[in-house]
């Protein structure tokens, strides 16, 4: 799988303040399917620190699975670009 690295059509600040920025990019390749080791490999992380900052993403954006955590991507992304 190829996982982007950048979005190019979600600024930076679209979880309002909810997310740091690293917890954002963390957010946008676990939508993109990214693995704890490649999101470890791409944002210069140890595993366990991805694994914490994800329990973390979780807490704050209400949901409890990687799967919610997609869907809650996407949702904030159709609204930024207006298709919802």
């Amino acid at each position: 799988m190829r996982i982007e690295t950048e979005s190019q059509e979600l600024p930076a600040g679209y979880s309002q303040g909810i997310l740091t920025a690293k917890m954002e990019r963390i957010v946008f390749l676990v939508a993109q399917g990214a693995h704890d080791q490649e999101i470890a490999e791409l944002v210069g992380l140890s595993v366990n620190t991805v694994k914490n900052y994800i329990v973390e993403i979780f807490d704050r954006c209400g949901v409890w699975s990687r799967v919610e955590l997609a869907l809650w991507f996407e949702k904030r992304r159709a609204q930024i670009l207006g298709l919802l």
